[in-house]
């Protein structure tokens, strides 16, 4: 059973491209899609979809769940976000 898990966790870690962990930082540090479209210089309608499809990938019902499962799965982790805040010059 460890194996599946170890498995499954490493699945959703490659299936979320660098990008997509980007927008992930982005939820995890509670900005608005304006603000965080604002940052990654895209659309708001980018990240809407771009939202969406992370749910999708993480079986997320909504942001709060997205990131919960995010940590769950160490595809975030403080030294991510700090990295990605540096990055983007993003306070948190």
């Amino acid at each position: 059973m460890k194996k599946k898990d170890e498995n499954n966790k490493n699945t959703m870690k490659s299936a979320l491209t660098k990008r997509k962990t980007e927008y992930l930082v982005c939820i995890s540090l509670g900005l608005k899609n304006s603000e965080t479209a604002k940052i990654l210089v895209v659309s708001e309608s980018a990240v809407k979809k771009a939202s969406l499809e992370i749910y999708k990938i993480l079986n997320a019902k909504d942001r709060a769940n997205a990131v919960t499962i995010g940590f769950i799965k160490k595809i975030l982790n403080e030294d991510i976000i700090g990295k990605i805040a540096e990055k983007y010059n993003i306070q948190h």
